[in-house]
Order: C-alpha cells, then structure tokens, then sequence
C-alpha cells in the first residue's frame, strides 16, 4: 500500500501550482521563496517600517518642545508704545537649532493682556527698540503692527523667511523689500 501512494503523491505534486509550499526550490536558480523566507522578508519590512515611524515620532516631539521653548522664552528687551496701552518684548532664540542671533517681537496689548502677537524671526543684529505709535499703527523701528487688521509689516533689511515662522508667528505679516 505504501508504494502505490508514494508515485500518486509526487504525481500530485508535480501537477500543483508553482510556488506553494510543496514545492520548495531554492532561490539561487531562480525558483520561488518559500513561505518562511516571506514571513522573514514581511517581518524584516515592518520592523524597518516601525523603526522609521519611531524616528519621526521622535523628531517630532523634539520639534514640539523647541518650539514650545521658544514661546516661553523671556524677553531681553521690554518697551511700551508711547500711550502705554502695548508692551513690545524682543525675545531671543538663540539656544535652539542654532539660531544664533534670532528673535521674534512679541507685542501684548494691555488692555487685552491674554492676545500676544508675534512677529516672523528677524535678525537681531537690525534691531532698534525705539518706539513709536499713532492712531493706525504702534510699533519699533523696522517693524509696524497695525491695530485695526492686527498685522505685522517687517521692512528690515536683508530680512530672511525661516522654516520655524510657521510655528513662531501667530499674525499675519507682510515684508517690504528694503536692501
């Protein structure tokens, strides 16, 4: 009995499907993987994939933090417009993504003391903090910000957009070309 089902088993087999399990040839003569080097192959693509997704997880986070410091930064410079109703706060982002030299404006209406607006990043090397206000706008040298439409015009120098301006400024700004 055992030699009858022995030719009918191979015969069998060699009438299935190339490629399945029964028929397990070896890759270097270009047959087909086997379903354990599949299940390999799967697991080594979603242990990279999972690897890649920690990575940008991990950017991110990192990202969020800087980003979150940077609004929390203190001010080194505090003015007041002329009518004392704004306080204007040069704050300095220097420590992170090697900034070195960079800050935003940071004006805070008194009146309305939880609506700060801030400005782009600008170099510090054009700052000039001197104040100055009238019935439409309020604001320092270089930088107006208009109290009506709550928008901020930068007409500094060689002033440069920064990726971070997305995260940093919460206003609307336009730049006045200005070399």
């Amino acid at each position: 009995m055992i030699v009858i089902l022995a030719p009918t088993i191979s015969y069998l087999s060699f009438f299935r499907k190339k490629g399945t399990v029964t028929n397990r040839r070896s890759r270097i003569g270009g047959g087909h993987t086997s379903v354990g080097e599949k299940i390999m192959t799967v697991m080594a693509q979603k242990k990279w994939i999972v690897r890649g997704v920690i990575v940008v997880a991990v950017f991110a986070a990192m990202l969020i933090y800087c980003v979150k410091a940077m609004l929390d930064y203190p001010s080194d410079v505090s003015v007041e417009s002329p009518s004392g109703r704004y306080v204007m706060q040069n704050v300095p982002v220097e420590k992170i993504f090697m900034l070195g030299g960079m800050a935003y404006l940071r004006v805070t209406d008194k009146q309305n003391p939880q609506k700060v607006y801030r400005t782009p990043l600008y170099d510090m090397q054009s700052l000039d903090m001197r104040p100055f206000e009238n019935e439409q706008k309020v604001g320092i040298s270089w930088i107006d910000f208009d109290q009506q439409a709550k928008t901020f015009t930068i007409s500094m120098p060689q002033w440069k957009e920064s990726w971070l301006n997305i995260f940093i400024s919460n206003t609307p700004y336009t730049n006045l070309e200005n070399d």
